[in-house]
C-alpha cells in the first residue's frame, strides 16, 4: 500500500489540525503528490514546514463551488477527509451547529467527488 503512494496525487481535508498534519507529512514522505485543503480562516502554524512543498486549497467545505473547483484542479485519487468543525468550549448549546456543519461538509465532499470521479471515467 505504501509503494502506491508514490506520485499520487491525494487531498486530504483538516491538513491543519493534529492529525491531517501529521498525515499531510507522512503523505508527503512516502512521495505523494499532497494537496490540502483548509479552511481559509485557520492558523497553518502546524503544517508551515509544508507549505512551500505541497499545494494548499484554503476552501470552506459548505462552499460546494469553490470545493468543486478544488477538486478538478487537484484531481485526486485519494482523499482522507479529517475536516471538522469542533467545539472547543464543550458547550451543549452548540452541539446542533457542530453536527450539522460536519454533516454538510461531509455530504459536500462526497456529493461533488462522485460528480469529479464519474467525469474521470
Amino acid at each position: 500500500m505504501i509503494k502506491k503512494l508514490k506520485n499520487t496525487r491525494v487531498l486530504v481535508t483538516g491538513a491543519e489540525g493534529f492529525i491531517g498534519s501529521h498525515l499531510s507529512r507522512l503523505l508527503f514522505r512516502l512521495g505523494a503528490q499532497v494537496n490540502i485543503v483548509v479552511h481559509p480562516k485557520s492558523s497553518l502554524w502546524r503544517i508551515n514546514d509544508l507549505l512551500d512543498k505541497i499545494k494548499v486549497w484554503p476552501v470552506d467545505l459548505l462552499d460546494r463551488q469553490l470545493l468543486k473547483n478544488a477538486l478538478f484542479k487537484a484531481r485526486p485519487l485519494k482523499i482522507y477527509h479529517l475536516a471538522a468543525n469542533v467545539d472547543h468550549g464543550r458547550s451543549l448549546n452548540l452541539f446542533d451547529s457542530v453536527f450539522s456543519d460536519n454533516v454538510k461538509n461531509t455530504l459536500n465532499l462526497l456529493r461533488t467527488f462522485d460528480f469529479y470521479y464519474v467525469l474521470l471515467l
